[in-house]
């Protein structure tokens, strides 16, 4: 039973394997062959459909086997928001990819079933040193726990990004305000202070590039900064994207407006800094009492207590 079990997952990897490897080199022979017919017929209309059909091609071959899988999952969903709601949390984690949502359904589909086929070979093995409905328990939760997993990973990133923007944060916006100052206008300032910031902040960078690409791509400056906000749960952003798009909207001085955002950041943080230095105390209280103290009333009354149990061992033997 176990060589069948052992074989049949051997036959998955294979398949797998051969789906991930060679049937994206085989699609790529598959165009090129295309592409060389295409070249062959000159110019005009065959340059097009050449140009054209390189780029569908390229944008193809770099798309994961796992969006291609993710495909079919997402097209059984019929709950749009629930796709929209998971996009929208990839986005914040930095996964801003046309096909990161189906990737992540395959994902989470993948582990649960590797985790499964992993709980299935202990139960084969444990069987007879461990109760049924135990082993039972295993296999079924196996697959949630495997499916759920990602989520947390995920859960975990956009905490470690969001943490990431709020710390850049302060230094992008003293960036924009020297650039705003310096004669550069709003859109440049969001070029050249979204470069620099990405050597101490990456995720900030990314951001401030994003909204400039928005903006060229034909979307308002406001609504550009709109997405910005909320594509992020920091809450100082949202105070400056409030500011901006406020700005904006009365043609008052956008530099003034940074200039007072910056201040009011730098204000913000100095306070939660001293917020933080103020609960240091209580928060060292619980391992000094449980930790701490027992162990130093063991080095200090530990080898009096030896010794007085050896003097009463001693009294009790006369």
């Amino acid at each position: 039973m176990l060589a069948l079990i052992v074989a049949l997952i051997f036959m998955a990897v294979a398949v797998t394997t051969y789906a991930v490897l060679y049937l994206p080199r085989r699609e790529a022979r598959i165009t090129r062959k295309r592409l060389e017919e295409l070249t062959r017929l000159g110019a005009g209309q065959a340059d097009d459909e050449v140009s054209g059909h390189r780029e569908a091609s390229e944008k193809k071959g770099r798309e994961p086997f796992l969006s291609r899988m993710g495909a079919l999952f997402s097209a059984f969903t019929q709950d749009r928001g629930q796709l929209a709601e998971i996009r929208l949390s990839l986005m914040r984690a930095g996964y801003y990819q046309e096909h990161s949502v189906r990737s992540y359904l395959s994902f989470r589909i993948l582990t649960g079933l590797v985790i499964l086929c992993f709980g299935f070979i202990f139960v084969v093995l444990v069987r007879d040193r461990a109760p049924g409905m135990l082993l039972f328990l295993l296999l079924v939760s196996a697959p949630m726990a495997g499916f759920v997993l990602p989520a947390f990973l995920l859960r975990w990133k956009t905490n470690a990004r969001q943490s990431e923007i709020a710390r850049g944060l302060p230094d992008a916006l003293d960036f924009l305000v020297v650039c705003v100052e310096a004669g550069l206008g709003l859109n440049a300032a969001l070029v050249r202070v979204g470069r620099e910031i990405g050597i101490k902040s990456k995720a900030m960078g990314e951001e401030l590039l994003l909204v400039n690409q928005e903006i060229r791509a034909g979307v308002p400056r406001e609504q550009a900064l709109r997405h910005l906000a909320e594509r992020n749960l920091v809450e100082d952003l949202n105070i400056v994207v409030a500011s901006l798009v406020l700005a904006d909207k009365l043609g008052t001085s956008i530099a003034d407006t940074l200039r007072a955002q910056s201040d009011s950041l730098r204000t913000r943080v100095r306070q939660r800094a001293e917020e933080n230095a103020a609960r240091a105390g209580i928060k060292m209280l619980f391992p000094l009492v449980f930790m701490v103290l027992p162990t130093l009333f063991i080095v200090i009354l530990g080898p009096a207590l030896i010794m007085g149990l050896r003097a009463l061992a001693a009294m009790s033997q006369r």
